[in-house]
């Protein structure tokens, strides 16, 4: 008997999604939840980002993806927000793995010293 995957996409919305300023997507394939993000990680947007992250990590996800490749700026809240996110999961026993980004992006991860630990 073959065991049926599904795969489900949906947006979080916000306010500043409606804008076109910050989106999380969220999308699920069997066991794995990917977050893919779009436009500026900052101090203002972090907040959605963590929801987003402990949404998937409650859902029972064995590996959580959280895709930066949309990102157009990221600071310094993105790299705590990661380094939450990996804290997390090493207690909690699932996954999580970095999809890059951009130059720049990965560039704040290389500047804080923390690119080595997502690699």
């Amino acid at each position: 008997m073959q065991e049926e995957v599904r795969s489900v996409t949906r947006k979080i919305d916000s306010p500043d999604a409606v804008n076109g300023a910050f989106v999380v997507e969220e999308s699920r394939h069997g066991s794995t939840v990917r977050l893919s993000l779009r436009g500026e990680l900052d101090m203002a947007t972090r907040a959605r980002v963590e929801s987003a992250l402990i949404r998937a990590e409650h859902s029972g996800a064995s590996v959580i993806e959280l895709d930066l490749g949309g990102l157009s700026f990221m600071d310094s809240s993105g790299v705590h927000v990661a380094l939450d996110a990996r804290r997390r999961s090493r207690e909690k026993g699932h996954s999580l793995v970095l999809l890059g980004g951009s130059e720049s992006v990965q560039r704040v991860f290389e500047l804080t010293g923390t690119a080595q630990l997502f690699r």
